[in-house]
């Protein structure tokens, strides 16, 4: 059982690496928590200490499939198979959840953040857009950086 593990885990490694030399579009992304009242909550949360901490991942897109890897997991998702392949290469586990199964869980998560019947929940979030100015070339296209701040 415990082989079996490792193959998994080695094949889902090597999946994510040699994705990286295939892939049609690749861009890394930084998300940082700076406050608000989701952090506040989430500092109740055991295994949540690095919430503040910036969080640096690597995008790649190859057909119906995106990964977006960091050093200690990766998460796959796969359009094709309508799937959500969570790895840990920390805790060398995985995990695989169905669209269909996600759908579930939100609505679930949902129905337990309402109160008394109301269909509102409990956070009221607030979002602002900035665009920096910044141009670049990427695969051809010219982009744009904006920087998106989401409050909770």
């Amino acid at each position: 059982m415990q082989a079996m593990i490792r193959v998994q885990v080695m094949c889902g490694l090597l999946l994510c690496g040699s994705a990286s030399l295939y892939a049609d579009f690749q861009f890394d992304s930084s998300t940082k928590m700076t406050g608000g009242s989701l952090l506040r909550m989430m500092q109740n949360v055991p295994f949540t200490g690095k919430a503040r901490a910036s969080v640096i991942a690597t995008i790649l897109v190859k057909g119906n499939r995106m990964v977006s890897s960091r050093p200690e997991a990766s998460e796959i998702i796969d359009l094709g198979n309508e799937t959500i392949t969570a790895v840990n290469f920390t805790q060398r586990t995985y995990s695989v959840m169905t669209f269909a199964e996600m759908k579930q869980a939100m609505e679930d998560m949902q129905k337990r953040m309402t109160r008394n019947g109301s269909t509102q929940p409990e956070l009221e979030w607030k979002f602002s857009m900035r665009d920096t100015g910044e141009t670049r070339q990427i695969g051809g296209y010219i982009a744009k950086e904006t920087i998106i701040d989401l409050e909770a």
